[in-house]
């Protein structure tokens, strides 16, 4: 039976579109996890955002939907969006 993990935060855990969500293989997108983290808009959960400067996270980012909302790297709801360790993952 597979296990549900919930991401910290408003991220969401989707499957691996290069292995199809196939744990264990040799896939460069998700090490073999068969899942990947899809980061959101700390205000509003949209998966859609941009680097302001369109390169990296020195900036800052920005909601690219209707909210607007813009944060740093370094904003603790940005940074609790993390995959969970299978130990997290484990406990109710």
């Amino acid at each position: 039976m597979a296990e549900t993990v919930h991401p910290t935060g408003r991220a969401k855990i989707e499957p691996c579109p290069e292995c199809r969500g196939v744990t264990g293989q040799a896939c460069y997108e998700c090490h073999g996890s068969g899942v990947i983290l899809v980061r959101v808009c700390p205000a509003c959960g949209n998966p859609g955002w941009d680097y302001i400067n369109g390169l990296d996270d020195r900036d800052g980012m920005t909601c690219s939907s209707g909210c607007g909302h813009r944060w740093n790297a370094d904003d603790r709801a940005w940074l609790v969006q993390i995959l969970p360790t299978r130990q997290q993952a484990a406990i109710p």
